[in-house]
């Protein structure tokens, strides 16, 4: 992409001549507008789905704690639950 030919980089076969200037241009490569704006999607959609997965792993790391938290709550009330009925 973004190459271009000139009339003097051409290699001509025998008895053949090229009328024109060396520096001319005769080919160029360029992008089109369609891939540029498929390529501008593609890294749109990657960078979504990576926010979207450290989202995700934010959440769970978040999660983990607090379902512990909630676990030692519930072992403290069965000790608090099994002393009153001892008592």
């Amino acid at each position: 992409m973004g190459q271009s030919v000139y009339l003097g980089e051409l290699a001509l076969p025998k008895r053949v001549t090229a009328i024109g200037s060396p520096k001319a241009l005769v080919i160029a490569v360029a992008t089109s507008r369609m891939q540029m704006m498929a390529e501008a999607e593609d890294a749109a959609a990657a960078e979504e789905a990576a926010a979207a997965a450290a989202a995700e792993e934010a959440a769970a790391e978040g999660e983990a704690p607090a379902e512990e938290g909630a676990k030692q709550e519930g072992s403290t009330d069965a000790a608090e639950g099994g002393e009153k009925k001892e008592g």
